[in-house]
């Protein structure tokens, strides 16, 4: 029986910078992997902040100002040309995934027929639009970071309340937003404690962290979601390439990812049992044995033997039987 494998996202955002060809690179290096998503962001400046709204802490020494900083990696219509023309095309297996930030870049979405789309940790409590996606039948990828279960509850009432939307296609992803988010605040408990309260939701994780593990140990809590961002070069100048791993990192965290499938979910049929027959013990002759002879500890021994056919845990049993045949010194008993 195979297992389901875990739905990787290969969280570009906002790391291509605003630059086309940095985008291509992307999605160049990324098909090499086995991923089943490449995410971006899709927003209009104007519509998501205002003028004067400052930029949270870990994005401040990029601008003061968010929308100075949005405005240099919005996804022009160059950018959106490119992805939409080869949306089917770029590799059958990855998908083109987005999380839109308001709802002109939603609709977007659904005019292109995407039918699935990421909703921020920053908009599960914008409920209007939230009642404006429940409009349309889709599949929802929700990120629960800042937020508590009883607004977890709430958004996922919204979600599913003209019934396009069922709470199976709901996936909640645990979320610490935070940038990187340490070691000592990603506690994967967390996530057994989502699934006990949403049980009718796949779940996952969108991981802020910067080790490579972090995405292979959440499966065994549950998560069969993995998000994770990435950047072609840390070094380059953007809010979210220090907190992300660079390709060959990334592709540690995958590669873990896979492995640890196999080892917690694989129901492959065990090789052990070729081996029985070479490194048990099995009841051999000693010495030479006569027909009607006792079986003692003078004759009888146990010991590897290719050909075996009584176990060493019958020894004391065959120390109380008397021998039915005769048999040659090291031959297998019967």
């Amino acid at each position: 029986m195979k297992y389901q494998k875990t739905k990787i996202i290969a969280e570009i955002g906002v790391n291509h910078n605003g630059n086309l060809s940095i985008l291509k690179k992307y999605f160049s290096e990324l098909s090499k992997l086995d991923i089943d998503f490449i995410k971006l962001q899709l927003y209009k400046s104007e519509y998501l902040v205002t003028p004067d709204s400052k930029s949270a802490t870990y994005a401040r020494k990029i601008n003061s100002k968010q929308i100075d900083m949005l405005k240099k990696y919005e996804l022009n219509k160059q950018h959106l040309n490119y992805l939409m023309k080869n949306k089917n095309k770029f590799y059958p297996k990855i998908k083109i995934l987005f999380t839109p930030f308001e709802e002109e870049s939603f609709k977007y979405l659904v005019s292109n027929k995407f039918k699935i789309i990421k909703i921020a940790s920053s908009d599960l409590t914008t409920y209007p639009y939230l009642k404006e996606i429940s409009n349309y039948k889709l599949k929802i990828i929700l990120s629960t970071g800042m937020s508590n279960h009883k607004e977890i509850k709430e958004a996922i009432k919204i979600l599913t309340s003209k019934n396009k939307i069922k709470e199976n296609d709901i996936a909640l992803l645990y979320c610490v937003s935070a940038y990187p988010t340490s070691l000592e605040e990603i506690n994967l408990n967390n996530l057994v404690l989502l699934k006990r309260k949403f049980k009718n939701h796949p779940i996952g994780l969108s991981d802020h962290t910067i080790s490579n593990l972090t995405g292979a140990l959440a499966l065994n809590y549950n998560a069969r979601y993995i998000e994770k961002h990435v950047t072609l070069d840390k070094s380059m100048i953007g809010p979210d390439h220090k907190s992300s791993l660079n390709i060959n990192e990334f592709r540690d965290y995958v590669n873990n990812i896979r492995e640890a499938e196999k080892i917690l979910f694989s129901n492959s049929k065990s090789t052990e049992m070729k081996n029985k027959k070479f490194v048990r013990k099995y009841l051999v002759a000693k010495t030479k044995i006569l027909k009607n002879e006792n079986f003692t500890k003078k004759n009888l021994t146990y010991m590897r033997c290719s050909f075996g056919k009584v176990e060493s845990k019958f020894f004391d049993d065959y120390l109380k039987k008397t021998s039915k045949r005769s048999y040659e010194k090291y031959e297998s008993i019967e």
